[in-house]
């Protein structure tokens, strides 16, 4: 049965040559794309060191937080205590006649009595505030220490095993396709096509990945405040998360937790005003009173000094800056580049691997070609007979060449054309 050709491989030099210079050229913009992926990477890289050091920063200013919010707890439980009624040797047993000012008659310990109600209610009330705040943050310093820790190992660290890897992978790949046509070897060749077409698949599926993340962050990073407070509005109607974040995210409005703290500051400030207000019945009592009084005035001075701290740890610029420097700088600056950068060094590899697949098929025929000795064939065009060319101009028609050199049609119902003076008539 007779087989025909639909198209042929030209067995010139030229077009040899021609195909490995392609090739080489191909070759040449695939490594230099897989070169790029550096670029991308390291751009992933910024974004990731400047989101860890925010990451590291706000965790500095929320282990200071929960350190002052001991001290403040430590300190109100200091003046309760100093303040408390007692049967002997406490403050109140050396101010008064007894250990309960409230019980004596006397001018001094009536005066003294609502002084130490007043060290007593305010020693409980910074108790109470200073256990919140232990309770609100104690977490927080270790989960930011554990998120800037994930972002500087696995996600920088990792990624840049997982880069090196594609990248050497690519090399090894370039390398054995130009190894492949230096020798003319046709295996070889079989075998980087096949390798190629996984890689092709795995970053065509990769370039869709990076591709997500980078429309994602786009839309993300255009209004990054805004979309966080329009996806909170979305899911909760609290009026007071929404202005919360709007004033730490935008500096818009007033703290809503400074107010808590300034009452607390200013009933501080009713301490250390009760106790310059009885300073006279204070000094009166003797030294040791004065001492113990001293003693509650330090601590509401330190514990007011704590208040202060926190309330600028409330302010807005304190959050503001580590958002800044996570999302503004780390995220939608640095990140999103680093990931348009990945993103086109993929497709740019995937795009020039496709094509060495292709001129390589080609190749590979003319491998075969210049083991059989045509390299210096000046016309090796592949030729077609008289049925081929037929065949190719239209299929289904079919010619026979006689021995004398002439041509006639087969007839395509007809399975070989006996009837002619050369074949014979069928009998």
């Amino acid at each position: 049965m007779r087989s025909f050709k639909c198209c042929g491989v030209s067995k010139t030099l030229a077009s040899y040559r021609g195909n490995l210079m392609v090739f080489g050229c191909l070759l040449i913009a695939c490594g230099v794309a897989a070169h790029m992926l550096f670029i991308g990477n390291s751009g992933v890289n910024d974004g990731f060191t400047d989101a860890a050091d925010g990451l590291g920063t706000l965790g500095g200013e929320f282990n200071d937080l929960k350190s002052d919010s001991v001290d403040l707890s430590t300190l109100g439980t200091d003046i309760r205590n100093d303040a408390a009624i007692c049967s002997s040797g406490c403050i109140q047993y050396d101010c008064c006649s007894s250990g309960n000012c409230a019980s004596g008659s006397s001018a001094n310990d009536q005066a003294l009595s609502g002084m130490f109600t007043v060290f007593q209610n305010q020693g409980s009330i910074l108790k109470t505030v200073g256990d919140g705040l232990v309770d609100l943050v104690k977490d927080v310093p270790g989960a930011l220490d554990a998120a800037e820790t994930v972002m500087r190992g696995q996600a920088i660290e990792t990624k840049n095993l997982v880069i090196f890897i594609v990248y050497a992978i690519l090399m090894v790949v370039l390398v054995g396709y130009a190894a492949a046509a230096y020798f003319k070897n046709k295996i070889g060749t079989q075998v980087m096509i096949f390798i190629s077409e996984i890689i092709v698949v795995v970053l065509t599926l990769s370039c869709g990945v990076c591709m997500f993340v980078v429309t994602l962050l786009g839309d993300f990073c255009m209004d990054p405040s805004g979309n966080i407070i329009d996806l909170v509005t979305e899911t909760t109607n609290s009026t007071q998360f929404k202005e919360l974040l709007d004033y730490y995210l935008n500096c818009i409005g007033s703290s809503p937790i400074g107010t808590d703290l300034q009452e607390g500051i200013d009933s501080l400030d009713v301490v250390l005003d009760s106790i310059d207000n009885n300073s006279t019945f204070v000094s009166s009592a003797g030294a040791a009173c004065t001492a113990g009084v001293d003693s509650i005035k330090d601590d509401s001075l330190s514990s007011k000094d704590t208040l202060v701290d926190l309330l600028d740890f409330f302010d807005c610029s304190t959050v503001n800056n580590a958002w800044s420097k996570i999302v503004n700088e780390g995220l939608c600056t640095s990140g999103y580049s680093g990931f348009y950068a990945l993103w086109i060094s993929l497709y740019l590899v995937s795009l020039c691997l496709f094509f060495i697949m292709c001129i390589s098929a080609i190749l590979f025929k003319q491998y075969e070609y210049r083991a059989e000795g045509l390299d210096d064939e000046e016309d090796g065009e592949i030729t077609y007979d008289a049925n081929d060319q037929a065949f190719l101009d239209n299929p289904g028609v079919q010619m026979v060449q006689n021995p004398d050199g002439t041509i006639e049609q087969l007839d395509p119902q007809q399975g070989e054309k006996f009837d002619n003076v050369y074949y014979g008539r069928a009998v």
